[in-house]
């Protein structure tokens, strides 16, 4: 009697026995969700970094002009690529499933691709999406960095680097009256 538990596997799978199905279905739901969680943190770490940076500019601007100011760019660059990356990525997801869905019907799953050049598409948008989210993370991290210090120097009661003149005493020529 057959395990009702275990169907036969993918033509390209034979070979290595049967699969369970429900398993299976587990997997193919975990990777959908996780494909899911994937462009939504994509979207939120990346527009809420770019909105976070203006913020931060405009609320340090009255303290001079920023120092390494090509580093913000690059870092709204890397989060820019990202939010068109993902989008992008959400485009061909949805073109690879739809073509999945065609090779199914037609009966050709197992000959080609599933879901053709859309798949490998989405791949590359996925990848670019988030190298993206490293290079804006970290140029907005050096550009915090190096202009956190220097508010911070611009704000200290006196320039760091010399300290304090003694104030005049009673004893000093300078306080004596002549």
């Amino acid at each position: 009697m057959e395990n009702p538990q275990l169907v036969a596997a993918p033509p390209d799978t034979m070979a290595r026995g049967p699969v369970n199905q429900e398993y299976r279905e587990w997997l193919v739901k975990a990777q959908h969700r996780a494909s899911q969680d994937f462009d939504k943190t994509v979207l939120a770490i990346s527009s809420g970094a770019l909105g976070l940076s203006v913020a931060f500019l405009n609320s340090q601007y009255v303290s001079g002009p920023f120092s390494n100011t090509v580093l913000i760019g690059i870092a709204w660059m890397g989060f820019g690529v990202a939010l068109v990356s993902s989008l992008g990525s959400l485009f061909t997801s949805s073109k690879a499933l739809r073509k999945c869905i065609e090779q199914v019907d037609a009966g050709v799953v197992d000959g080609e691709t599933p879901g053709g050049v859309w798949t490998s598409r989405t791949d590359w948008l996925n990848l670019a999406a988030w190298w993206g989210v490293f290079l804006g993370v970290t140029f907005l991290v050096l550009f915090a960095s190096f202009n956190t210090r220097r508010l911070s120097n611009a704000n200290a009661p006196y320039p760091t680097s010399t300290p304090p003149s003694a104030p005049a005493t009673a004893a000093s020529p300078a306080a004596a009256p002549r």
